[in-house]
This record gives structure tokens, sequence and C-alpha cells, in this order.
């Protein structure tokens, strides 16, 4: 148990969780802390009696605060924190990658909110990653790519619970593939003037279709006050967007559906 950890401040710096270890940290963690630093935490696999290797951060992460960082979660390890914060100032970029393994299991990320200033997250087979509410691409270009199951296994998941934001006033780009699975709330894509979302689902695999799921309101290119910046949804073959309630489609933004195996399903759809 600690109070709070620095991995790559001045120098580099790395530390690993394996084999059913786990640590427990009350305070912040930072990866990648100082400008020029590179740092990185590793939590992977389980033990000879099935216990996962953990790490619990009783306060907030920041992946790539100045620096460059990263966390990676897999092979059936889990990640509980509260707010994660990726490449947080300026010249930090940090990288976050959940994927599970086909023996050790899922992997996992649970946290009270992502937000991606300068990042890079990856979920792939496997993996799954929870947060309360996201705001991804806001001050500079950020990512996220889910991939699906592949040959055997679960489909990557990410789990947005509150509001999320994509391209706020930068550019973001969410790739949904090879089953892959979003499912979000509330979702804003393209919220202000200068932030850009595109969005694009596919797969190869008939029996494992991309998906994006939103159980509340979407707001593409703007949000309930008005218009803003741009947002672009492509599915390509295999893939479904599901908008379970009212869909805004604003001037200059749009849904293309490149495949007679492309789906979208709405409640109801304004330009």
């Amino acid at each position: 148990e600690a109070t709070d950890a620095v991995v790559g401040d001045d120098n580099n710096g790395s530390v690993q969780i394996e084999d059913g270890g786990f640590a427990d940290i009350n305070g912040p963690v930072v990866v990648g802390a100082s400008a020029g630093s590179d740092g990185e935490i590793t939590v992977t696999g389980r033990n000879a009696n099935n216990a996962q290797s953990a790490l619990d951060v009783f306060s907030n992460m920041t992946i790539g605060d100045a620096g460059t960082g990263r966390l990676l979660i897999r092979d059936g390890s889990r990640v509980d924190s509260n707010d994660v914060y990726l490449g947080n100032s300026l010249g930090g970029r940090g990288t976050l990658t959940v994927e599970g393994g086909l023996a050790s299991g899922s992997a996992r990320l649970v946290a009270g909110g992502l937000f991606a200033y300068r990042g890079d997250v990856f979920i792939n087979r496997g993996g799954s990653m929870s947060a309360t509410n996201a705001l991804i691409g806001n001050g500079a270009t950020s990512s996220v790519t889910v991939t699906g199951a592949g040959v055997a296994g679960d489909p990557g998941r990410w789990i947005a619970l509150g509001t999320t934001t994509l391209g706020d006033n930068a550019e973001m780009i969410l790739n949904i593939n090879e089953g892959g699975v979003v499912d979000a709330s509330s979702l804003f894509v393209g919220q202000q003037v200068g932030g850009r979302g595109r969005i694009n689902l596919s797969s190869t695999n008939p029996a494992e279709r991309s998906q994006f799921l939103a159980s509340d309101f979407v707001f593409l290119g703007g949000n309930s006050l008005g218009p803003g910046g741009l947002a672009e949804l492509t599915l390509n073959q295999n893939s479904t967007a599901i908008f379970r309630d009212t869909t805004t489609i604003y001037l200059g933004s749009s849904v293309t559906l490149n495949s007679p195996s492309s789906h979208l399903i709405a409640d109801a759809i304004f330009n």
C-alpha cells in the first residue's frame, strides 16, 4: 500500500504487477510526469490459484502528464481507479491498452471518468473498459480503437455509463473493428467549433458484427444549444449503430452506410 506513486519522473521508469500480485495506492498516480520522461505500468495475468493481478487507485491516474506514459492491463488482470487522464499537459502523451487472453480470461479497467487530451486507447479482444463519463479529443488529436473477439474469446467492449464526448474541440477518431462493442448512454460528437469526431465501424465476419449503441440522446456536430463542430459516422460491412433516443445531426455532419450489411436504427433523426 502506498500514498501516491510517480513512474518516470526526470528519467524513465516502469512497474510490473503480475502473477496475482496486487497494489493499493491511496493517492494520485502519475506515469510519465516530466517533459522527456517515459513511464509504464503493466498489470498482467493470474497466479496458480487463479487470483488476478490488480491495481486499486483510490485517487486519480495521469498517464503521460508532460512526458510519455503507458498503462497496460492484460490477461485476466484488473485496474480500478477514480478519474484517468491521458496526455494531461502540453507535450504529454498517454496510451491505455486493455486486452484479455484465451487462457487467463478478460482484463478490465473501471474508472470514474476517462479524459484523453492527448492520448490513445486500445481495447482489444477480451478487454473491457467502463467509465462514468468520458471526454476524448480535447486539446489535441486522440483516438480509441475497440477490436472484437477475432477467432475466439470475448469482444473488446467500452461501456460508457454517463456522458461521452468525442472530438470536443479537437479531432477524435473512434474505430470499432471485428465485432467490437461500444455501449454508451448520452453522446456528443464534434460538440464545439473546431471539434471533429470520426467514428468508423467494420467487421469482416458476419457472425461478429461491430456495434455502436447509445441508450440516451445523441448529438452529431453540436449539442442542445445548436451546431458546433463536425461529426462523421461511417458504417462499413457487418456493422450496426443503434440509437434508442432522439438523434440530432447538424448540417455539415454525416452518417454513411457503405454496405448492405451496415445497419442504422435510430428513434428519430433531425438535420
